[in-house]
């Protein structure tokens, strides 16, 4: 099935550059680093929803999304 495999990596990749997008659009510091950041929350609130078979993960992610969108997608310094 790489037709399916295809198609969920282009959604995926295509969701990630949305969230970027209106990332700078909205005027965050570091929009790449932001709309990413956000993409990784949603993909794992969404895989830990499901197998647990709970809402909490997304209004989890929630409140985690109102941190990172706040500071601009930038929590610690990067390493060297």
């Amino acid at each position: 099935m790489p037709e399916a495999a295809a198609l969920v990596e282009r959604h995926k990749r295509e969701f990630t550059e949305r969230l970027i997008k209106t990332a700078a659009e909205a005027g965050a510091h570091e929009p790449e680093t932001l709309g990413r950041q956000l993409a990784v929350l949603f993909e794992g609130a969404n895989a830990l929803s499901t197998s647990l078979n709970d809402t909490l993960p997304y209004q989890d992610a929630r409140e985690l999304a109102r941190t990172l969108i706040a500071t601009g997608g930038v929590l610690l310094p990067r390493d060297p």
